[in-house]
């Protein structure tokens, strides 16, 4: 097989091995820490490949066991060596080098690898880190979304240790907070690129989580760039946060506003200098000027700094977290062998320490709690050997270098604790949004359902249906899961926002209705009075004295409480007027239709022969009153009846809408006796009056009482279906209508003809016209 080489230069891998080195140093120049002690380091190199990784581990694994037993540790003799190794940085790579090294108890602790997997201690025994776990950084991505209202995501991950576990993470916890993540990419083969950049171009999530490497993310970035994919927010795990090798490339094309959750690095004073030293040494062979080295120390901070540009892939300071995880790696180390160097025997962690192993040692690591240098926090870890988490939101905001050319700036904008409460402290006004309004964009399945409205759940627990609430109920919230219905008494306002008193339905004196009905009566009225009038003015007429002047005053009153009934109709229906009514209704009409019916039966029988003239003095004029009262006398029974056993009242119906009052009709069989009598009362006066429609023109009076009568019936035959398929409200109406088209049939078809003849044709109004009815 081919050999393991490395191919490709590593800045990055390089200036992590300077910071273990300037570490290093430091502990050994500081007289507090490890004083007499000199510590120092062998290189492994993994090459970012697996196989390496196994072999370098197993290379660690053999140095160790080769060494002599008078090279072990022990705490009351001279330190001579150390067993424990740092690294590697990825997640995928740790694991296999934890499988070896956990076998031996050898100590590892990482600066770069989060996967959650290392936390298991039944499996990677001797394995710790300097940097947060990504449970931890999946929780704090799911509160970040939650702090802009995202709840509609994409996610991009490598198909490995660290993607894999990482987003698998980050989907149980979005999904027990409400978030839901439309879709999900894998770092794939070449073949898939072009399509997955397709498919992330056409979804509708606007922000897109990501758990993946900056190598496996550069090639993706590529085919987004060529299918110029910039609507999206991306949102950065800490393995590409501030990374170079994105940044250069694609930045400003592609991932402008991005938000890099980065963890949180320290001060590291005199680390710039000494870089930039072995840098320009190692590279040009040539030193740093004292004077440059110090000018550009004293120039910015390293990794605490709020803003900073990447100029250049080597001397850029824009990924300086995890060299601050390798500067705390060693220090963790340091503090464990100063711990071991100055115990006592019998008393500490270990009450045996001859021959210490690194079993032993891996003790005394796990349980260190120390100051970093120059900071005011304690450092230690956990049970499952991770630290703290602690992250700073990073905002990739373009801006023109002194060249002209479009760069990027990581502004540092929020800060995350997991000990902290709330764990986000954010500065929302310097995130750079990419949006044309420079707004806040939206990342939701569907916009919110307003106040109104109800949601129903579709097939994605993130997605819903609009729906305007039912009638007579409402919703207050926004997204509102359900509507309300109102109290019983109130109904929803036209928005269906809130509750307002129900509309009492019934016909108002205001409405239109109510107006019109008011004015035809009073119109009837004043028509029936001018009637009556010009009667009693030319009471003196031949026309006139023919007409039975009693039975024609009877016959107005009657018409005038006609015209009165539709008042009653008009207002809220209370229980007196709910029996006015129909009692003004039932009698009214009745005195109206049996002085019709005397009146067309002393016209038929004043020009029937075949009747002796003896019984046609039986219809005198004080006669045909009595008749008519008697008449009407059982439809007043009637009526008083229908009072006493079940009388009309006022009933409340309920609608979603409105509370309908009106009147029922009582007792249903006496109101049918009521009705039919009526009937029958017209009904006999049509036939009398059909009987005696071809009487002489001048005494044609019984002809203009057919039609009255077939008016009123063609009326009261099409109010009963109009009357069954309308509401309460509408149906009042109907009523109304027919008693006063009905009662000004019976005014027009009765007196008009005579006011024609008073006032039109007076030449007719003679004794001679008339001596035949006087007789």
């Amino acid at each position: 097989p081919a050999p393991l080489i490395c191919r490709r230069y590593n800045f990055l891998g390089f200036r992590w091995m300077q910071a273990m080195i300037f570490a290093i140093q430091e502990v050994n120049n500081r007289t507090d820490l490890l004083p007499n002690v000199t510590l120092g380091w062998e290189l492994f190199d993994t090459c970012n490949t697996h196989a390496r990784a196994v072999t370098q581990a197993l290379n660690v694994v053999d140095s160790i066991n080769k060494q002599p037993k008078s090279m072990k540790l022990r705490c009351y003799h001279q330190l001579i060596c150390i067993s424990a190794l740092i690294g590697p940085t990825a997640s995928d790579k740790s694991i296999i080098v934890s499988n070896i090294l956990s076998v031996f108890d050898i100590p590892q602790i990482s600066y770069g690898a989060t996967s959650r997997l290392l936390s298991d201690k039944n499996v990677f025994s001797s394995f710790l880190r300097t940097i947060p776990n990504d449970d931890e950084q999946a929780t704090a991505m799911v509160d970040l979304l939650l702090h802009h209202n995202w709840t509609w995501v994409g996610a991009v991950a490598g198909d490995d240790d660290y993607g894999r576990p990482g987003i698998s993470r980050f989907k149980e916890e979005a999904a027990k907070r409400g978030i839901c993540v439309e879709y999900t990419a894998y770092s794939m083969s070449p073949d898939l690129l072009y399509q997955t950049a397709h498919e992330i171009k056409n979804y509708n999530a606007t922000v897109f989580v990501t758990f993946i490497s900056a190598t496996h993310l550069v090639p993706l970035a590529r085919h987004l760039r060529d299918q110029n994919v910039t609507d999206k927010v991306w949102i950065a795990s800490e393995a590409w946060a501030t990374s170079d090798s994105v940044l250069f490339i694609f930045a400003a094309d592609v991932f402008s506003g991005t938000l890099g959750i980065a963890t949180r690095g320290g001060d590291m004073p005199g680390f710039r200098s000494f870089l930039e030293g072995e840098f320009w040494e190692k590279t040009f062979q040539c030193s740093c000027p004292p004077s440059i080295c110090q000018l550009s120390e004293h120039d910015s901070d390293l990794s605490t700094h709020n803003e900073y540009n990447a100029s250049s892939a080597y001397l850029g300071w824009t990924d300086l977290e995890k060299s601050y995880n390798v500067y705390l790696a060693v220090y963790v180390v340091a503090s464990a062998l100063h711990n071991i160097s100055t115990c006592v025997e019998g008393e500490g962690l270990l009450k045996v320490l001859n021959n210490l192993t690194t079993w032993q040692l891996l003790a005394y690591i796990k349980e260190v709690n120390f100051y970093p240098p120059g900071h005011d926090y304690q450092f230690n870890f956990n049970e499952n050997g991770d630290p703290n988490a602690s992250y700073k939101l990073v905002s990739w905001v373009p801006q023109l270098n002194a060249q002209g050319d479009v760069t990027i700036a990581f502004v540092h904008v929020g800060n995350y604790s997991c000990m902290a409460k709330p764990k986000w402290s954010m500065n929302d006004s310097a995130i750079y949004w990419r949006s044309e309004n420079k707004e806040i964009p939206e990342s939701v399945c569907n916009g919110d359902c307003p106040p109104g409205y109800y949601t129903i759940q579709l097939q994605s627990a993130c997605c819903f249906k609009c729906v305007e609430c039912p009638t007579g109920e409402y919703s207050t919230s926004t997204n509102s899961p359900i509507c309300l219905a109102c109290n019983r008494t109130f109904r929803a306002d036209d928005n269906r926002t809130g509750c307002i008193p129900k509309y009492e339905e019934y016909i108002r004196w205001g409405d239109a209705f109510g107006i019109t009905f008011s004015v035809l009566s009073a119109v009837g009225i004043i028509i029936t009075i001018f009637t009556a009038g010009s009667f009693i003015k030319m009471r003196g007429t031949p026309l006139v004295k023919a007409t039975n002047r009693e039975l024609s005053f009877l016959l107005f009153f009657s018409v005038a409480c006609c015209f009165l009934t539709p008042l009653l109709y008009v207002g809220k229906p209370q229980d007196w007027n709910c029996k006015g009514r129909t009692v003004s209704f039932s009698l009214s009409f009745t005195f109206c239709i049996a002085a019709i019916l005397v009146k067309t039966l002393r016209v038929l029988t004043a020009f029937e022969a075949r009747i002796p003239v003896t019984y046609k003095k039986w219809l005198g004029e004080h006669v045909q009153v009595f008749v008519v009262m008697v008449v009407s006398l059982v439809q007043v029974v009637l009526s008083v009846a229908w009072l006493v056993v079940e009388p009309p009242n006022v009933v409340v119906t309920e609608s979603k809408v409105a509370v309908v009052v009106e009147c029922n009709v009582g007792n249903v069989v006496i109101m049918g006796f009521v009705y039919g009598y009526l009937c029958l009362l017209a009904l006999t006066a049509f036939v009398f009056a059909f009987r005696a429609r071809k009487l002489p023109e001048n005494f044609n009076e019984a002809k203009f009482i057919t039609f009255s009568m077939l008016i009123f019936f063609i009326v009261w035959l099409s109010f009963i279906p109009a009357y069954l398929s309308t509401n309460s409200t509408n149906s009042t109406a109907v009523s109304c209508i027919a008693i006063l088209a009905s009662t000004f049939s019976l005014l027009a078809c009765i007196f008009f003809p005579k006011l024609y003849v008073l006032y039109v044709t007076p030449q007719r109004n003679t004794v001679e016209v008339n001596s035949l009815l006087l007789n």
